[in-house]
């Protein structure tokens, strides 16, 4: 399952996918956050990841993913599998800065 939040998960699992919409799983990653621990989108941009597929995050880690080049796409389904066949069929959307502004607006 993907977490709530970028911020709470546990684990971060890294895919590839290829032309014809196939996945594998790459690499996972320990999302410890402690001070011996490397910073998970510090990791990520490290990485060359192209893009990050969350089901929330907060305003400071969306702007650090954009200046570090990684696209952010958003899920509303947390079940990995369901996911990847969403990205596949190229259904998730893209989440800008103006965009998660008004996502924001429509929380309250």
């Amino acid at each position: 399952m993907i977490a709530t939040r970028f911020e709470e998960t546990d684990l971060l699992d890294y895919y590839d996918v290829d032309a014809d919409g196939r996945f594998e799983h790459t690499a996972q990653m320990r999302n410890c956050g402690g001070a011996t621990c490397v910073d998970p989108i510090d990791a990520i941009i490290g990485r060359g990841v192209d893009a990050v597929i969350i089901t929330g995050l907060t305003p400071d880690s969306l702007m650090r993913f954009h200046q570090g080049s990684v696209r952010v796409l958003m899920t509303s389904d947390p079940a990995v599998r369901a996911t990847l066949d969403a990205l596949a069929r190229n259904e998730l959307e893209e989440i800008t800065i103006d965009q998660f502004a008004r996502l924001e607006k429509c929380r309250k």
